[in-house]
């Protein structure tokens, strides 16, 4: 629905990927090639044992970083408080 919604209105400057954003980031994107990155609503793995799931964590940020031009914007929107206060 995505994909037809861009398409009808003629938006050729998004991409849309269903896999896993650390590899797309670490192998796929080149340095410095993004004007902003959007994260919102993320899966919050709310048990300890899952933490190590989530989106946000140090090396995807770090390949997040990598991939942001300079002055790049990352965007980051939850609901989930316990997860608002480990991205912060």
């Amino acid at each position: 629905r995505c994909l037809a919604e861009l398409d009808k209105k003629g938006i050729e400057n998004v991409k849309v990927v269903r896999g896993d954003a650390f590899r797309l980031l670490s192998e796929h994107v080149p340095h410095a090639s993004l004007d902003q990155i959007w994260v919102f609503f993320p899966d919050p793995w709310p048990s300890k044992s899952d933490v190590s799931r989530r989106i946000i964590r140090s090396n995807v940020l770090y390949h997040m970083h990598k991939c942001l031009k300079p002055g790049g914007l990352l965007w980051i929107a939850t609901d989930v408080k316990g997860y608002a206060d480990y991205v912060e």
